[in-house]
């Protein structure tokens, strides 16, 4: 989950490995929203993808992150444990580089009376 259970403060592994192009999977619990963000953006990466814990989708927030200049993301429960999977055969495979990539889309949203809409 990204968080000491002891103090419940963001850790993050690997970070000799991340760079402005790195995007920190995480699981969603420990610690709040805005806590792991913050710990990675002052890491200075690209992007932080929560992966939920439960069942359904929403949109990660935190008070306290309202200035971070980082794309955060969320996806499911059964999303993220292919993506988990993925990421796990990235970090054991041997011999030839196997890679794994993606893509960003901006989403923009935008309210307008008393609805949302996003729209890429």
């Amino acid at each position: 989950s990204m968080c000491d259970e002891a103090t419940s403060l963001p850790i993050l592994n690997n970070v000799d490995e991340m760079d402005e192009s790195t995007v920190v999977v995480t699981m969603r619990g420990g610690c709040t929203f805005g806590e792991k963000a913050l710990a990675a953006h002052e890491l200075g990466v690209a992007g932080i993808l929560f992966v939920n814990n439960q069942e359904g989708l929403f949109h990660p927030s935190g008070p306290e992150v309202r200035d971070v200049k980082l794309s955060t993301f969320m996806i499911t429960q059964h999303d993220g444990a292919h993506l988990i999977n993925a990421l796990r055969k990235v970090a054991t495979t041997t011999g030839p580089k196997y890679s794994l990539d993606g893509r960003f889309m901006p989403v923009i949203c935008q309210k307008s009376n008393s609805d949302t809409y996003c729209k890429p």
